[in-house]
C-alpha cells in the first residue's frame, strides 16, 4: 500500500510539473511576443526619426538643370553633353530616393523595415555628395578652371559619363576577355592531359619493347633447346645403330 501511495504521489507531482512547464512555455511565448512588439515600436520610432531628419523629396536636379540651361554656352559641346549625363544620373538617384521615402513613410508604423531606412540614409548621403560635385561643375567653370577639370576628370574616371552603348560594349568585352581566359586555361589543361597521355604512351611503348625483347630471348632459348634436343636425338640414334651392329 505504501508503495502504491508513493507511485500515486509521484504521478501527481509529474502532472503538476507538466502543468507548470506548459504554463511557463505559454508565458515565454507571451513575453517574446511582447518583446517583439516593443522592438517593432522602437524600430518604428527610430525610422520615424530618420524620416523627420531627411527631406521628404529630393529635387535638386531641377535647379541644376535651370542653371545649366542658362550657362550652356560656357561649356564645350562634348563637356556639356557629358554633364547632362551626370544630371540624368542625379535624377535617377532622386527618383529612387523619393520612391523609397514614400514607401517607408507609409509602412514604418505597421511593417518597419530597418534595411530600407539604412538604404534611404545612404542614398541621401550619396545625393549630397553628387550635388556638391554638380555645384563645382556649375560654378568652377567660371571661377576655377583647375577645380572644374579635376572634378570633371574625377567623374569621367568613375564612368559617370559613359553611355549605355559604352557600358554594354565594356560588358561584352569583359565577357569575351573572361571567356578567353577560360579557353586559355582549358587549352592549358588539354595540353597537360595530352602531355600525360604522351608520357603514358611512351612508357607503354617502352614496356612493349621490353616484352618483345623478352619474347625474343624466349624464342632464342626455345630454338637453342630444340637444337640441343635434335643433337641429343641424333647422338642417341647413332649409339643405337652401333649397338645393333655389335650385337650381330
Amino acid at each position: 500500500m505504501e508503495f502504491q501511495n508513493l507511485l500515486t504521489e509521484i504521478r501527481e507531482l509529474e502532472n503538476t510539473i507538466n502543468a507548470i512547464t506548459r504554463q511557463t512555455e505559454h508565458t515565454d511565448l507571451k513575453i517574446n511576443e511582447l518583446i517583439n512588439k516593443i522592438d517593432q515600436k522602437f524600430l518604428s520610432i527610430s525610422i520615424e526619426g530618420v524620416l523627420l531628419s531627411l527631406p521628404n523629396k529630393a529635387i535638386g536636379s531641377k535647379t541644376y538643370a535651370q542653371k545649366l540651361n542658362s550657362q550652356c554656352g560656357i561649356y564645350e559641346d562634348v563637356q556639356f553633353n557629358k554633364i547632362i549625363r551626370f544630371l540624368s544620373l542625379l535624377e535617377e538617384i532622386e527618383l529612387d530616393y523619393n520612391n523609397l521615402y514614400f514607401r517607408l513613410g507609409t509602412t514604418y508604423l505597421t511593417k518597419p523595415n530597418k534595411k530600407d531606412a539604412e538604404i534611404l540614409a545612404s542614398k541621401y548621403t550619396l545625393l549630397c555628395n553628387e550635388y556638391k560635385l554638380m555645384r563645382v561643375l556649375l560654378d568652377a567653370v567660371k571661377l576655377d578652371k583647375v577645380q572644374f577639370h579635376k572634378t570633371y576628370n574625377l567623374l569621367e574616371d568613375r564612368g559617370v559619363f559613359t553611355t549605355e552603348y559604352d557600358r554594354t560594349n565594356y560588358y561584352n568585352l569583359s565577357t569575351i576577355a573572361s571567356n578567353i581566359v577560360i579557353l586559355v586555361e582549358q587549352n592549358s589543361q588539354i595540353n597537360e592531359n595530352l602531355s600525360n597521355i604522351n608520357h603514358e604512351l611512351w612508357e607503354a611503348n617502352s614496356k612493349f619493347d621490353n616484352i618483345n625483347e623478352t619474347l625474343i630471348n624466349i624464342e632464342s632459348g626455345v630454338n637453342t633447346g630444340n637444337l640441343l634436343s635434335a643433337v641429343q636425338t641424333y647422338q642417341l640414334y647413332k649409339i643405337s645403330k652401333k649397338s645393333k651392329r655389335f650385337n650381330r
